[in-house]
């Protein structure tokens, strides 16, 4: 088999080393990359020092195919990018006046002076290939090896994705294509409702693989499984993939809901608009999450009509009728206040389902019989009304998460149903 195309990403900036500024760049680029077959094989952050950028290239460059730079190319005395790379690379700076005319026609549309400083953006160096930046003032400037090349582009993410989506991504591709190198291929298959472990055991000997690559991917909304392949084509790779797939469906369908890495939300959403029904929650110790989440989708108004946040007794009692005999004797974190608060707003919203969750989120709050972490979450149907209790942990961000979770599965299981 061919060898892949690897690449490496190096973000530069202080702002990130010491967490100022979140680091999306690799994200995205990333995700591109891989759609492109690309085998990331490394993200490094470094402060924009000579040193360092040096270092970084020495390390890598008998490891990759490409450099991704991003960062260290604005006009001012601190971004030194670009000088370092044209000397590393035995270059020199040239004016280049198709970007002079460019960068005068920018700053002119925008009613801003054209600085002297501003000149510096448009000396770039004279062997590397230039990738226009048509949002900002960094040019994409590509340095070429025997064996690797580098690009260095603006680390604005705006900016970046702009030289990418016009020009360098095609230009990967086409180096794939022309190097005849393999394609590192990867899918995601969802399940929720099983511990990672529990699903460990469920799938068994991994023998399955042969040489292939599975990873348990945990999250608040289930447990993700990702399958990875190195192939000598897409198609090649599907057919690989497709056959891996069946064998963990066949063992795990119980907990599967959805080969297509789509979340939970999007799920419901599609379950929802499938069968034409609407929704509703009452939320308590969640405070709105569940909606929040549910409204965060296009088109949520077709199916979600509404959500009660009732965080007190008394909220629940005049919003939800929740009676007070219930309160008093069970609790707001119970069964029978679970249920009685899905049954108020599937009423109160005239929604085909809906779901109640009520627990305690933390730190404090709990008790010997309720520890923090208890939650019920009610779901409420044309086919009756049930709640199902929950001990998640003691940590209140990560319980409200899970709650909100759980009850997207309840309510897709109900769905089902219905």
């Amino acid at each position: 088999m061919s060898k892949s195309y690897n690449v490496v990403l190096v973000s530069i900036g202080d702002e990130l080393c010491i967490g100022q500024t979140l680091n999306t760049n690799v994200h995205w680029l990333s995700r591109e990359l891989v759609k492109l077959g690309a085998n990331v094989i490394s993200h490094l952050t470094i402060k924009d020092e000579k040193d360092e950028i040096i270092s970084s290239i020495k390390y890598f460059k008998s490891k990759t195919d490409l450099f991704i730079f991003t960062g260290g190319l604005g006009p001012t005395h601190d971004d030194i990018t670009k000088k370092v790379l044209t000397k590393y690379f035995n270059d020199t700076l040239e004016m280049k006046d198709d970007v002079l005319v460019y960068l005068k026609k920018y700053f002119a549309s925008r009613n801003r002076p054209f600085l002297d400083r501003h000149y510096e953006q448009a000396m770039l160096p004279s062997k590397s290939k230039i990738f226009p930046n048509t949002v900002g003032t960094a040019q994409g400037m590509l340095f070429m090896q025997d064996n690797y090349e580098l690009l260095s582009m603006p680390g604005v993410p705006r900016e970046m994705k702009n030289i990418c989506e016009n020009s360098f991504l095609e230009y990967v591709k086409s180096k794939i294509i022309e190097n005849k190198n393999s394609v590192m291929v990867y899918r995601t298959i969802r399940t929720v409702g099983i511990a990672e472990s529990t699903l460990a055991d469920l799938i068994g000997d991994i023998s399955f693989l042969n040489g292939n690559s599975l990873a348990f991917l945990p999250s608040y909304s289930g447990v993700k499984l990702r399958l990875g392949t190195k192939a000598n084509s897409f198609e090649e790779a599907s057919v690989i993939l497709d056959g891996l797939e069946k064998y963990i469906t066949e063992k795990c369908s119980d907990y599967i809901y959805s080969t297509k890495d789509e979340d939970l939300e999007n799920q419901l959403a599609s379950l929802l608009s499938e069968k034409k029904l609407t929704i509703s929650a009452a939320e308590s110790c969640t405070g709105g999450l569940f909606g929040s989440k549910i409204t965060s989708l296009p088109g949520s108004s077709r199916y979600f009509n509404g959500s009660a946040v009732t965080y007190s007794n008394e909220a629940k009692n005049n919003i939800l009728n929740v009676s007070e005999e219930t309160l008093d004797n069970f609790g707001a974190v119970s069964k029978e206040c679970a249920i009685e608060m899905a049954r108020g707003a599937k009423e109160k919203y005239n929604s085909d389902l809906a779901i109640s969750i009520t627990g305690i989120a933390g730190p404090e709050g709990g008790t010997e019989d309720k520890p923090v972490g208890t939650v019920w979450i009610g779901v409420s149907s044309k086919n009756g009304t049930d709640a199902h209790k929950f001990i998640f942990g003691k940590d209140r961000e990560i319980n409200r998460e899970l709650s909100t979770y759980n009850a997207m599965n309840l309510l897709i299981n109900e769905i089902k149903k219905v």
